[in-house]
C-alpha cells in the first residue's frame, strides 16, 4: 500500500497494478520502465510498452556504445601522446647518462653523482613501466629477461606459476602451445621490423606490440613486447559494425520500398491516365453513357444522353432508372430479371426504349457492363 502514490490536484491514491518491463537488447538490460495504474494493464498496453521498450534500450545501447568509442579514442590518444613524451624524455634521459658515464673517470665525486642519476633514472623507468595496465617486457638475443613490469610478474605468477627475474630464459617458462609462434614474432623483431598481432589467450583479445632494440652501434641487441588487453574495444568495434550492417540494410529495405511504391505510382497514373483519356473519348463522341447504382438510381451520365433525353445533369443524377421507361415496361418481369443479372454480374446486352424529360420514346442499343471490385463483387 506504501509503494507508490498516484497524485493530481484532485487527490491521490494507490494505483491497484504495478507494471515493470526491463529495457533489454541483445539480452543486456539497460533500465526499467514502471508504470502504475488504477486498472489492469491489458495485453496490448504490455505489448505496447515493450515495444517501446525494446526502441528504448537500442537508443540507449547505441548511444553508450558511441560514447564507450569516442572514450577509448580519447584514451588511445592521450596514451599515444604520453608515451611519446616518455620517449622523448627517456631518449633526453639516456643522452645524458652516457654524458655522465664518460666523464665518471674524472673524479669519485663525480662517479657518485652520476650513480645517482642512474638509480633515479631506474626509479623513473620502473614507475613509468608500472604506471600502464599494459604487459611490458624485455628480452636480449638469447630470450633472457632484461626489463619487466609488475602487469607481466603478477602475469606470469598466475598463468604458469613461475616468478619473472632479469636473466631468466622466457621461453622456459613460457606455455608450450605459444612458443613457436612466440619465436616467428620475435625473430621478426630482432630483424628490425616494427608490427603489431592480435592473440587470442584463454578467451580474451590481446594486442602485441613487437619493437627491436639496438645497441649503439645499431645492431640487434633485443626486442621490447607491449601486450594490451583489447576485448572490450573488438566487442565495441563488432557491436558497431554489426549496428552498420543492420542500418545499411535498413536503408536498402527502404530504397526497394520506395522503388516499389514509385513503380506503384507510376502504373496508378498510368492506367488513370488512360481511364480520362477513355471517358473524354466517350465524351467527345456520340456514345451515350450512364453510371448506375445497385438499386437503380443514376450516379453520373455524359452529355450525350443528357442531350438526347432533354435533361440537365443535375436533374439526372439521383434520379430513379426505372422513370425513364414507361408503366408496363418497368413492372415486368423481364425489367425485374433485367436488374437480377447485373446484380449478380452478368451483362445485358440489346434494344432499350426510353422516355425523354417529355414522355417521347427514344430507342438504344446498349450494353449494361457490371463493375467489380477486387473480391469480385458487384
Amino acid at each position: 500500500d506504501d509503494y507508490i502514490h498516484i497524485t493530481s490536484g484532485l487527490g491521490e491514491a494507490n494505483p491497484s497494478n504495478i507494471l515493470i518491463v526491463p529495457l533489454k537488447t541483445n539480452e543486456n538490460t539497460l533500465g526499467v520502465i514502471e508504470l502504475a495504474s488504477f486498472e489492469i494493464f491489458d495485453d496490448l498496453s504490455v505489448e505496447f510498452v515493450e515495444k517501446v521498450s525494446e526502441s528504448i534500450a537500442i537508443t540507449l545501447f547505441t548511444v553508450n556504445n558511441n560514447l564507450q568509442t569516442k572514450n577509448l579514442l580519447k584514451e588511445s590518444r592521450e596514451l599515444t601522446q604520453q608515451m611519446r613524451e616518455k620517449e622523448e624524455e627517456m631518449r633526453q634521459n639516456m643522452e645524458e647518462l652516457e654524458t655522465t658515464q664518460e666523464e665518471m673517470s674524472r673524479s669519485d665525486k663525480e662517479t657518485k653523482r652520476v650513480l645517482l642519476d642512474a638509480k633515479n633514472q631506474k626509479e623513473m623507468m620502473d614507475a613509468l613501466i608500472n604506471n600502464t595496465d599494459d604487459f611490458i617486457i624485455a628480452l636480449d638475443k638469447d630470450y633472457k629477461i632484461t626489463i619487466y613490469n609488475d602487469i607481466a610478474k603478477n602475469w606470469y605468477q598466475e598463468k604458469t606459476y613461475n616468478r619473472l627475474t632479469i636473466g631468466a630464459n622466457l621461453l622456459s617458462i613460457m606455455p608450450l602451445e605459444q612458443r613457436e609462434s612466440f619465436k616467428e614474432n620475435y625473430s621478426r623483431a630482432l630483424l628490425g621490423e616494427r608490427f603489431i598481432t592480435e592473440e587470442k589467450i584463454d578467451g580474451e583479445i590481446y594486442e602485441f606490440r613487437y619493437n627491436p632494440i639496438q645497441d649503439e652501434q645499431g645492431k640487434a641487441a633485443g626486442v621490447s613486447i607491449f601486450r594490451r588487453n583489447i576485448t572490450e574495444r573488438k566487442q565495441t568495434e563488432q557491436a558497431n559494425r554489426m549496428a552498420i550492417v543492420e542500418l545499411q540494410e535498413s536503408e536498402d529495405q527502404v530504397r526497394q520500398t520506395l522503388k516499389q511504391l514509385q513503380d506503384s505510382q507510376d502504373d496508378v497514373r498510368r492506367k488513370l491516365f488512360a481511364l480520362e483519356q477513355y471517358d473524354k473519348a466517350i465524351l467527345e463522341s456520340n456514345f451515350v453513357k450512364v453510371e448506375l447504382s445497385l438499386d437503380g438510381f443514376i450516379i453520373n451520365a455524359n452529355p450525350t444522353f443528357c442531350n438526347l433525353l432533354q435533361y440537365e445533369i443535375q436533374e439526372i443524377v439521383g434520379k430513379a432508372h426505372r422513370s425513364f421507361l414507361d408503366e408496363e415496361t418497368a413492372n415486368s418481369p423481364e425489367y425485374l430479371n433485367f436488374w437480377r443479372n447485373l446484380r449478380v454480374g452478368i451483362a445485358q446486352t440489346g434494344e432499350h426504349k426510353r422516355l425523354d424529360k417529355y414522355g417521347q420514346t427514344v430507342w438504344f442499343w446498349a450494353t449494361y457492363s457490371p463493375v467489380k471490385n477486387k473480391e469480385g463483387k458487384v
